[in-house]
């Protein structure tokens, strides 16, 4: 009996050592962790960090800014304005 469970346990790791061969090791660029979701930006007027998804974004000069609100952003404009 001793026989047959070791005979078992055997295989058992046998069997797992070759899935692991002919799987190898995951991608890590394909691997879903690895994906990125969204870039985090700062908002230049209160220095919070936003999604760049969803920030407000203006063209002010040829550059691209983005915002956490529309109050930030028209704070910026009306500070690039003055000067």
């Amino acid at each position: 009996m001793t026989r047959l469970i070791i005979i078992v346990v055997a295989l058992y790791v046998l069997y797992r050592v070759i899935k692991g061969f002919i799987r190898g090791k995951p991608d890590p660029v394909k691997s879903p962790r690895a994906e990125v979701m969204d870039e985090l930006v700062q908002d230049p007027v209160c220095e919070i960090y936003v999604p760049r998804s969803s920030s407000v974004k203006r063209t002010i000069r040829g550059q691209i800014y983005c915002f956490c609100s529309e109050e930030c952003a028209k704070r910026f404009e009306g500070r690039t304005k003055a000067s």
